[in-house]
């Protein structure tokens, strides 16, 4: 069997549940691997292994995940650059799977984003720090 990769262009095999949500025959590309046992992923179909591919279908704009025996390797892609909105790190892979993070610049929406995310963060941190104070008794053991 041919192993997947993120970027891999697969195609689904035609079976009742895939052809059901529309996919069978289908071509899409891979966006993660897992073993559903251990995530609790929802897949399409029955299990034969605790193998599941995540594809997404661009002219549906939807993923699934689906067992690893009903998906066909197509081709895999030269160079495949993964981002994660409001994170300033991208990822490429390339034909071998070596994968080089490099530094990237934030558009303006996706750095507002960001900044507004890590401020909540910051904001719940130092708010749990003071009601834990509050409810945590008094250690000052002065004497009067």
């Amino acid at each position: 069997m041919q192993p997947f990769r993120l970027g891999t262009s697969v195609r689904i095999r035609s079976d009742h549940a895939m052809d059901a949500a529309g996919i069978g025959g289908q071509v899409g590309v891979v966006h993660g691997l897992t073993k559903p046992s251990l995530s609790q992923v929802e897949v399409l179909g029955r299990l034969q292994s605790d193998q599941a591919v995540n594809v997404f279908f661009e002219s549906i704009q939807k993923g699934f995940w689906v067992p690893v025996e009903l998906v066909e390797f197509v081709e895999q892609a030269s160079e495949t650059v993964f981002m994660l909105k409001g994170v300033p790190t991208q990822w490429t892979q390339d034909a071998s799977g070596v994968v080089v993070e490099t530094r990237r610049r934030l558009p303006r929406g996706e750095w507002l984003a960001w900044f507004r995310n890590q401020w909540r963060r910051l904001r719940r941190s130092i708010s749990g720090d003071a009601s834990q104070r509050e409810r945590s008794p008094s250690t000052d053991k002065r004497q009067s």
